[in-house]
């Protein structure tokens, strides 16, 4: 496989204060050394706090929303106002968030406030944001988020994509794991937010709060339709705007 140079970056993501200035280079050719890198659609930086990646999905759902709200101008029809809603904005506002789910409180505000423009065009303004779920049969974004998590989880877990169960660990490890009465995963000890918020470790907490009755389902779209209705009855109760 031939590398392209100019398409080849080098991004340092450390945590100690002095950083060796060192140079890679590919054959004759020095890398550049970059701060933020786009890398299959996803921003990602040296600091690893996203804000760069939430403000280009923020940037990029606006634009659409923008475009939707010229659409709708002259459709009354809520069904049809959220049917461009799922096609348009939905899919840029949750995008790959296994990768970039936010942990900062900007972040998720960013975020959120498109979802709510969005909702106040659909329904308009006289009704508040858990009342626009409802109407819409939606879930707030942080909840869909987390199901996001969790059914990529049951994809590794299950072998249904191709990464290495490797990463997690199971506090029962006596039994098989299909045939376990327990299903808990060991949630990896974690000193600093940015790895106590990535993938992995947060991912193991949402799954081991999770009843059995859910982890021990076998077939991915049994779970994902039942970990769905799950999370709607969660809803009233856990949901504070």
């Amino acid at each position: 496989m031939e590398f392209n140079v100019e398409k080849c970056k080098v991004l340092r993501v450390v945590r100690t204060r002095t950083i060796y200035d060192r140079q890679y280079a590919l054959g004759s050719s020095h890398l550049s050394v970059v701060q933020s890198e786009k890398d299959l659609g996803v921003w990602i930086s040296d600091t690893l706090n996203w804000n760069i990646d939430t403000d280009n999905i923020v940037a990029k759902a606006q634009k659409m929303l923008g475009l939707l709200y010229r659409t709708l101008k002259d459709i009354d029809e809520n069904s049809v106002k959220r049917l461009l809603y799922f096609a348009w904005v939905k899919p840029t506002l949750e995008y790959a968030s296994p990768v970039w789910s936010p942990y900062k409180k900007r972040n998720i505000n960013k975020i959120e406030k498109v979802e709510r423009r969005a909702f106040r065009l659909i329904l308009g303004h006289e009704v508040d944001y858990k009342s626009r779920l409802e109407k819409l049969h939606l879930l707030p974004l942080y909840m869909r988020r987390e199901i996001t998590d969790l059914v990529f989880l049951f994809k590794i877990i299950h072998e249904l994509v191709d990464i290495p169960g490797g990463f997690l660990s199971w506090k029962n490890t006596c039994r098989s794991l299909r045939n376990s009465d327990d299903m808990t995963l060991t949630v990896p000890f974690a000193r600093t937010d940015v790895f106590k918020l990535s993938y992995f470790v947060r991912v193991t907490r949402l799954w081991n709060l999770l009843p059995y009755t859910l982890r021990s389902i076998q077939h991915l779209s049994y779970f994902k339709k039942q970990l769905t209705l799950y999370y709607f009855k969660l809803f009233p109760s856990a949901f504070n705007p």
